[in-house]
């Protein structure tokens, strides 16, 4: 079954973009519809139109913030990706920095 060709598991930044109001909204698939192997996913998905593709949208900390980031469900989070169909995943983050060469307003990107 796919349902979209691409996610962005994110943050509060984009959930207006994805929001059940938004012109761009297609669907909520709820989580406990794609439960998985490892439990359900950490919030349910929305699915937007964007640019002629169906694009699905993951809150990484789920509603509210319910999941701390060392007990966020990651497994679950990219099986239920995988089972709608999801090939490729963009997964931004913001985070702190733990050195001085590092300050904040620097972008990384890991390799």
């Amino acid at each position: 079954m796919t349902v979209a060709d691409a996610a962005i598991i994110g943050g509060s930044g984009l959930y207006s973009l994805f929001a059940p109001d938004s012109p761009s909204h297609v669907a909520t698939i709820p989580m406990a519809e794609l439960a998985t192997a490892f439990g359900e996913p950490s919030a349910d998905v929305e699915i937007a139109a964007i640019a002629g593709r169906r694009v699905a949208f993951l809150a990484r900390h789920g509603a509210g913030h319910r999941w701390p980031p060392h007990a966020i469900p990651y497994r679950a989070n990219l099986r239920a990706l995988a089972d709608l169909g999801v090939r490729q995943i963009i997964a931004p983050c913001a985070t702190g920095s733990l050195r001085a060469e590092t300050p904040p307003g620097s972008l990384v990107v890991p390799d």
